[in-house]
């Protein structure tokens, strides 16, 4: 009788252990399948053509370089403007000052 109730006990707890297996082997597919999720949205997926965050930031560098750039030219556009105007402010002073 003891054997039987000793049997019963072990099968019961295998019963047990096999359900939690099957528990983490559940939870283990959601996180492979979240972690997919979370590659996509950083990398991208071929398969969809979605674009991912890193293609998302370099497209923003990109922009930023452009924009930088620009930025620059009208610098020194500026700088240009300002030497011929202060050149011809000198110029005209001293023709100014040779006539009158």
């Amino acid at each position: 009788m003891q054997e039987q109730t000793e049997s019963t006990l072990i099968t019961y707890r295998l019963a047990s252990i096999e359900d939690q297996l099957g528990g983490l082997k559940s939870d283990m597919g959601d996180i492979h399948g979240k972690t997919n999720q979370l590659i996509d949205a950083l990398i991208g997926n071929k398969l969809t053509n979605s674009k991912g965050l890193a293609f998302r930031v370099e497209e923003m560098e990109k922009k930023l370089q452009t924009h930088d750039d620009i930025l620059n030219k009208v610098r020194w556009a500026w700088l240009f403007i300002a030497t011929i105007g202060s050149g011809l402010a000198v110029i005209l002073n001293l023709i100014l000052k040779l006539f009158f």
